[in-house]
């Protein structure tokens, strides 16, 4: 989980309050919802324009206009679907609560129009009791204190526990030990003979360079049972390897890599010198908490195939959020994409997992489905709909905002099932069904990978309240006439 500090705009001022107007315009889009608003009179509300919250802030300012940036605006972001909006909203007001903004007001925006759920926090830095300065000082930093604390009061997240045990493992010497602790999202800087290691830039620990032990990991016995299994996994599941680019840094990854990683604990992590091909590997065996040369183990052409192909990683990020169960749910979502996008994404770069929907997701997921059905013809056919995707004689649901693939048979049973196929083709077409042969296919000019980050989903949910109603009053008039 990440927190920044947003600066103003270009061309736009702090005093200004553009992060409410930004924010307002996230919610009126759809691909925004305000979740909380702390700490305002009575007078302003939800209902309330992005004029009068402005303005609220900027009456407070004006107690103090030696403070030339007033405005306080942050993001906190989870990677990928982790934490849900509620949990960022509960975190958000924590994090506020220890960076001195208890009292005062702000708004929780919650966001829905990237790979990664978060949330936008709007408040100003003048103090609205007394006009004071809200203490601003190493800003990023306590920032990044106030989350890791937060976390830790919630989720029992502990960074400096995961250190000490991390640092406990046998590294064979500095560059093994750098590459342990930076692989688990540390930062190693040496000065001298001295070690900082830090977390999202807050410092943790100082290590003495004398005080660690180096020591290279020869238990015989694991390194055979660790080529068995990379053996028989190699065949199994993906071995090609492809870049993943973000901005000007880059990572190695495949589909046997996650998967030794999510089963085993083992973490394969690559060395390269720039933007070459790799030249080694190593094991990262967090079963033993040891650390192995890749090629005592297996050597590296041999456990893998090197290709030349790249992803942007906001789209990876999208592609692994999936809940990709099997290869029919990895084609479903893997045909929709290339079709939607016109844009060439290969087999291996989308990873089986076993992400099991939680129950309520699963449920609302169900009601979007059976409302859309219900009211096929009535439901305009946009971004807000859910789209059905036909594959092998099935067809599934695609989620775009939850970035999540339903069996359409399984999601809304038989009954609704049998009423969806028997629609004929123009009215399955009101649908939003996709297929192979779909020709409303976005045009690579006008759109490319990128704009997959931008794509939103939301649905009202109204109208199937609306129709159990009118269901429930039928049947009681039915039974009043017998």
């Amino acid at each position: 989980m990440i927190i920044k500090i947003i600066p103003p705009k270009k061309g736009e001022t702090s005093q200004n309050f553009g992060g409410v107007r930004y924010n307002d315009n996230k919610v009126e889009k759809g691909s925004g919802e305000l979740m909380k608003m702390k700490n305002f009179p009575l007078y302003i509300d939800k209902n309330s324009s992005q004029d009068v919250v402005a303005n609220y802030f900027k009456s407070i300012s004006k107690q103090n206009t030696s403070i030339k940036k007033p405005q306080f605006h942050c993001t906190i972001s989870t990677a990928g679907r982790e934490h849900s909006k509620q949990e960022l909203t509960e975190i958000a007001d924590r994090v506020m609560d220890k960076m001195g903004y208890k009292n005062q007001p702000f708004i929780i925006v919650y966001h829905s129009d990237t790979s990664n759920n978060h949330v936008h926090i709007v408040s100003t830095r003048v103090d609205k009791d007394d006009g004071t300065k809200i203490n601003d000082s190493f800003e990023n930093l306590r920032s990044q204190t106030a989350l890791r604390e937060v976390l830790k009061e919630m989720y029992g997240i502990d960074h400096e526990k995961k250190l000490d045990k991390l640092l406990k493992y046998k590294f064979a010497n500095e560059s093994q030990f750098k590459k342990l602790l930076e692989t688990y999202g540390f930062e190693v800087r040496k000065k001298e003979q001295d070690y900082t290691i830090a977390h999202h830039g807050v410092p943790l620990t100082t290590i003495k360079a004398d005080s660690l032990k180096f020591d290279e990991a020869t238990d015989q016995q694991r390194k055979k049972q660790l080529y068995s299994i990379l053996n028989r996994y190699k065949d199994e599941y993906s071995n090609k390897v492809f870049k993943v680019t973000d901005e000007a840094k880059f990572s190695y990854q495949s589909e046997l890599q996650n998967h030794l990683k999510e089963k085993f604990g083992v973490e394969i992590v690559f060395s390269y010198k720039d933007d070459k091909k790799p030249f080694g590997y190593t094991i990262i065996d967090n079963k033993t908490g040891a650390i192995f040369k890749g090629s005592e183990v297996m050597k590296m052409d041999k456990l893998f195939d090197f290709t030349t192909d790249e992803i942007e990683k906001k789209f990876f990020d999208i592609l692994e959020n999936y809940n990709i169960a099997e290869k029919e749910s990895k084609q479903v979502v893997l045909d929709y994409l290339r079709n939607k996008y016109a844009c060439d994404i290969k087999d291996y770069m989308a990873f089986e997992n076993k992400k099991k929907v939680p129950y309520k997701q699963y449920d609302e997921a169900r009601n979007l489905a059976v409302n859309y059905i219900r009211n096929y013809g009535q439901v305009k056919d946009d971004i807000s709909s859910p789209v059905f995707v036909e594959h092998n004689n099935k067809f599934y649901m695609i989620h775009d905002q939850e970035k999540k693939v339903y069996d359409l048979q399984k999601l809304v049973g038989e009954r609704y099932y049998s009423e969806f196929l028997n629609r004929d083709a123009e009215n399955r077409n009101s649908f939003g069904l996709q297929t192979a042969s779909h020709e409303n296919v976005v045009s690579p000019e006008s759109h490319n990978l990128k704009d997959l980050v931008n794509l939103t989903s939301a649905f009202d949910l109204k109208g199937q309240t609306a129709n159990e109603d009118e269901e429930q009053q039928n049947r009681k008039r039915k039974k009043r006439k017998r």
